[in-house]
């Protein structure tokens, strides 16, 4: 591994640095560091190299790396962008149950299994998921699309609420005249939450969905 600054070599991991010779067998780097996977006959080791070292970027500024294992070396590939897509529109957690939303499609983890129990594939991009509370101590899971659709999850299992119960209920969707903007919602109790909807004549109008039942509040404006 050669290291260039301003189209200069400035090092390579043939040279000694006090005395042991440095060899790296991958490199990786995000938008501010290098990282190094260094592998003797004894130990694997990662390190990094700020990008913003002014100057002094070299094998003697690298830094040990303690919080990233070898095994996943390879995800910073992965990692490197997660602070620049939006890769996970909204997740939330009910229960043991956390659920996370990917374009269309809907992922519920097991807390306590440790894996993905149900995927669901929705008509439409998922842009929110909001708890809702129908009754005192009993939630649903209101996804709300790209489309305007509203679909609201129940789970029958109202004491556990087990992760792979949660299911649509086909009898309960609604569709809004437009495409969901905005959101405020009564983040104490969950009964009450309000959504302004953009149409195609690109007039807003003003719903809510209060203790699991919707409610047009303004017509397009």
């Amino acid at each position: 591994m050669d290291l260039y600054w301003n189209y200069i070599l400035i090092e390579n991991d043939t040279q000694a640095i006090k005395g042991k010779l440095q060899r790296f067998t991958n490199v990786e780097v995000d938008f501010n560091k290098f990282y190094l996977h260094q592998k003797t006959n004894e130990t694997e080791l990662i390190y990094q190299i700020h990008l913003d070292s002014h100057g002094k970027i070299g094998l003697d500024e690298k830094e040990l790396v303690e919080n990233l294992h070898v095994d996943t070396f390879e995800e910073i590939f992965q990692l490197r962008t997660i602070m620049h897509v939006n890769f996970y529109s909204t997740f939330i957690m009910v229960s043991t149950a956390f659920m996370v939303a990917h374009q269309r499609l809907l992922f519920i983890y097991d807390v306590l299994e440790g894996k993905v129990v149900k995927r669901i594939d929705f008509p439409a991009d998922i842009v929110r998921l909001q708890r809702v509370e129908v009754r005192d101590g009993v939630f649903n899971i209101l996804a709300i699309l790209a489309n305007g659709a509203l679909c609201m999850m129940v789970n029958e299992d109202e004491e556990y609420m087990a992760p792979n119960d949660w299911r649509v209920d086909e009898d309960r969707k609604i569709k809004l005249s437009g495409t969901p903007v905005q959101f405020c919602g009564d983040i104490d109790t969950q009964k009450f939450l309000a959504m302004l909807a953009r149409g195609e004549d690109n007039k807003l109008s003003l719903h809510a969905i209060s203790q699991g039942s919707p409610v047009t509040i303004s017509p397009a404006i």
